[in-house]
């Protein structure tokens, strides 16, 4: 009897699972996911994916951040996950951080892609603080997590119910795609996003 995992969040044996449900074929803006064995899959079709909850609810907790919240207990990063089933997008509670769990850290970046499992694709919400010339400041940014090692249908999966949950998360301002551990070790996509290294003068803490 097979137990090989599925591509999605709270994968068990596969023989237990639900069918996955098919999906239309996206269209609109194309999307290049960096895999020698992957092909250009397009983004903006609806993969008729549902949203939980729970998911809203804790967007609104980490984007009001202090208030009503110890400092070391707030969001730090949260993360989503299409359900085993293919038929939601839920919190991957066990992948979330709170400030605490990364203030000690020596790389914040790192300990944040260590939260995402090798193998299946995420989004993330990171609630990122740099300073500028002008102040520090604080930022919710979107991640796409996309792994190369990902089976081609669960980044299609993803990339096709990315507008959907973003439909729900309001406000959103930056998008960062991660595809492996590289994309820590040197944020500069990310600082291009928030300004450059003309605007950004630090990313968590260390000065660029």
């Amino acid at each position: 009897m097979s137990t090989e995992r599925d591509p999605w969040c709270g994968g068990g044996p596969r023989d237990q699972q639900a069918a996955q449900p098919g999906f239309s074929t996206p269209v609109g803006q194309k999307v290049h996911f960096p895999d020698s064995n992957a092909e250009t899959v397009q983004e903006g079709t609806a993969s008729g994916v549902a949203i939980d909850d729970d998911v809203v609810t804790t967007y609104d907790k980490i984007r009001v951040r202090h208030q009503g919240s110890v400092e070391s207990e707030r969001l730090k990063l949260v993360v989503f996950c299409i359900s085993s089933d293919g038929k939601s997008i839920i919190v991957d509670t066990d992948s979330n951080l709170i400030v605490k769990d990364v203030e000690s850290s020596d790389d914040v970046f790192k300990k944040i892609i260590g939260t995402f499992p090798k193998t299946e694709c995420r989004y993330a919400l990171y609630d990122c603080t740099y300073a500028t010339k002008e102040s520090t400041k604080e930022d919710l940014v979107f991640i796409m997590w996309v792994p190369e090692e990902a089976p081609l249908k669960s980044k299609m999966m993803y990339a096709s119910s990315k507008g959907a949950l973003k439909a729900k998360l309001p406000g959103l301002k930056f998008e960062w795609q991660v595809n492996d551990l590289s994309d820590a070790k040197d944020p500069s996509v990310l600082i291009d996003k928030l300004g450059g290294r003309g605007t950004v003068k630090s990313l968590e803490g260390k000065a660029l």
